[in-house]
């Protein structure tokens, strides 16, 4: 069920950023561009799901 609910919200910003190539190639270019700061974002939001739940 959570699968599908997760499927369900981002689908419309995978069906934008499949159609939008400007708009992928912004957000791509910066998390690739920093690799450290991309790996704290994710690392924060993995702690803070987790202290959520």
């Amino acid at each position: 069920m959570l699968l599908l609910v997760s499927l369900g919200l981002s689908l419309p910003f995978l069906i934008i950023i499949a159609f939008r190539p400007v708009l992928r190639k912004l957000a791509l270019r910066d998390s690739f561009r920093r690799p450290r700061e991309m790996a704290l974002v994710v690392l924060g939001s993995m702690l803070g799901t987790a202290m959520l739940t």
